[in-house]
Formats: structure tokens, sequence, C-alpha cells
């Protein structure tokens, strides 16, 4: 974690949290109810969201379920993407030479797949005028069983949910392997930094405050 804040042997932030990564939560008593096993592949996780949408997995009687919700941020894909060898970030290629993931063959074929679940209806549609807070709304009301987010809200999600389903469980999926075997974590940053500028005046009075909020 700190590497990431150091710059030629210089030490430039301070981070307040230890977390970094956004993971695929599933509703595992959703998957318990269907009969269905944890998914590690693209394909087992289509038959999973589509079961999350089609197959009553409440058991209440409705159709009131969708299998996947997202908030607007396209890097929340990136489960889906790393599956298919994907990224839209740079990158070096085999040569060296520093190519635009979305210009690449591997995003065409992630794109596709989510393009399937979207004209499936079992990844919500409405994704790209979701928020954050919307999200939450989604899974923690039982709408969504499948949501893309912070590890560290393991416990939220679980505890908010049973507030409405007590027999709710959420349980993170870090990473589904695509067709030929690619998989990959997706690290969002590590959330807000505290950073002393260079101008600082009260170095020590800084690092007394930093010592303090930690």
């Amino acid at each position: 974690i700190f590497e990431r804040y150091t710059y030629n042997n210089e030490w430039y932030g301070m981070p307040m949290q230890d977390y970094d990564l956004k993971v695929m939560y599933l509703r595992q008593d959703w998957l318990d109810n269907l009969g269905l096993e944890f998914p590690e592949t693209t394909d087992e996780l289509y038959n999973v969201l589509k079961a999350f949408t089609y197959n009553d997995p409440d058991k209440n009687g409705k159709n009131d379920t969708i299998g996947l919700t997202l908030p607007y941020y396209v890097h929340d894909q990136h489960p889906i993407f790393y599956a298919f060898g994907a990224t839209y970030l740079f990158r070096e290629d085999k040569n060296g030479k520093i190519v635009d993931g979305f210009t690449q063959p591997q995003m065409m074929d992630a794109l596709n797949y989510v393009k399937k679940l979207l004209d499936e209806g079992i990844f919500d549609r409405e994704w790209v005028t979701t928020t954050n807070s919307m999200q939450r709304e989604k899974t923690t009301s039982g709408y969504a069983g499948a949501v893309c987010y912070w590890d560290d809200r393991y416990r939220w999600y679980n505890i908010e949910t049973q507030k409405n389903f007590p027999e709710a469980k959420w349980v993170m999926l870090p990473y589904v392997k695509g067709p030929n075997g690619d998989y990959g974590v997706f690290e969002d940053g590590i959330g807000n930094p505290i950073t002393i500028f260079s101008k600082c005046k009260n170095i020590e009075q800084a690092f007394e405050y930093i010592e303090w909020t930690g």
C-alpha cells in the first residue's frame, strides 16, 4: 500500500484505508434456494444470473428480481473484462508497445458477453444511470442477486440486507475465469489519502495530526 504513494524513494501520502479491490458479491441464500453451485467461470456466472432473474430465487412467487446490478462506473465491469483477458486501461502488449485496451479483440469478446446479459434482461439496464446509493438500495431491498463493490463492504451488505431479509447471505466472488482461463481482480485505488504538501510550514504538526487520526 505504501509503495503506491512512493516516487523516487520519496513518500508522498498516508493511506487512510487498507482495502482497494472491487469484487463481485452474490446472494448465497439464492444459490441455495435454486440448488446452484458457486460460479467459477463466465458460463456458470451467466447461468446463475439468469436463474436469479427468472427462477424466483427468493421464493416469493413474484417476478421481482434481477441477476446483476451495477453503478454507472465502467470499471465495475472489470471482473467480466478480466475474465476475457480484456481491460479498458492502457497496457503494454507482448511487443512492448503501449495499447489502448478498448481497441483489443479481447474487449469485443467481453462486451459481447455484457451485451448478452443486457439483451436477456439479466443485467440491470438502468445501470448507466444508477448511482452507488441507488445500487445499495437495489441490493439490500432484495431486487438484485449480484453486484460489484468494494471488498470491505462484506459485513455491510449482510447487515443491511438482513434487516429486510433475515435469511439473506452475501458472499464475495473475487473473480471468474473466462473461456481461455483468464481472470483478474480490479485494484481501484486505496481510498482517500492524507497528503502533506511540499510547501507545508508545519511538518511536525502535520504528522502529529496523522498519528492522532490513525
